[in-house]
């Protein structure tokens, strides 16, 4: 894959609002994907993938959806056409958020087989829907958290190396895993630096 998340996410702006059903996309350079925008403003995407192992139940949250082997009907360059695919939809607003949902989203497509199963992509879901859950809509420590870990990608020199280590096991115990190579983020909005630790992450093997 040759595109770059800035040079998508300028493309994404570009992009006007759905007209007569149809969802103005742009095509991901080098794959069979689309990047989309919904009618209020947010990035959208259109994965191709195979059904043919049939599909995981689709997740809608509150921020994120995820809809797989979805009817859709697209316009791309001025002409529409209705494909399935599997829709990952964010409804936030913000550019910088965008620009992040872009950047992990192509990271994730880069992983993947050209033309992915269903089941592939729930796998690499994954780590997405963990972090947009709805468990997680009232719990302050969560965001907290969550804000930590984009600001340490957002001033790192290697951002799409620590992006790709990032939460790519539900199950990990740290927040990025590169092979050997571990970090576990810690933040806090008070004055006082206490955080708790397991035993798995103090103790790693």
């Amino acid at each position: 894959m040759k595109v770059s998340s800035d040079a998508l996410y300028k493309e994404f702006v570009k992009l006007s609002p759905p007209h007569n059903n149809a969802t103005n996309v742009v095509a991901i350079e080098g794959t069979n994907h689309k990047l989309g925008k919904t009618t209020e403003g947010y990035p959208e995407f259109y994965i191709s993938s195979d059904s043919k192992e049939g599909h995981p139940k689709s997740t809608p949250m509150e921020y994120l959806d995820v809809c797989y082997d979805t009817p859709c009907t697209i316009c791309e360059n001025g002409v529409d056409r209705q494909q399935s695919f599997c829709v990952l939809s964010l409804r936030r607003t913000g550019d910088s958020l965008h620009i992040y949902f872009i950047t992990i989203v192509l990271q994730i497509i880069d992983n993947l087989p050209a033309i992915p199963t269903s089941r592939n992509l729930a796998v690499e879901f994954d780590s997405l829907i963990s972090i947009f859950s709805p468990s997680h809509k009232h719990d302050e420590n969560k965001v907290k958290g969550l804000w930590g870990e984009l600001l340490v990608i957002e001033q790192s020199c290697m951002p799409e190396m620590l992006i790709e280590a990032w939460h790519r096991n539900p199950n990990e115990k740290f927040d990025f895993t590169h092979g050997k190579d571990k970090i576990e983020v810690k933040s806090t909005a008070g004055e006082e630096r206490k955080h708790s630790f397991s035993i798995g992450q103090l103790n790693p093997s």
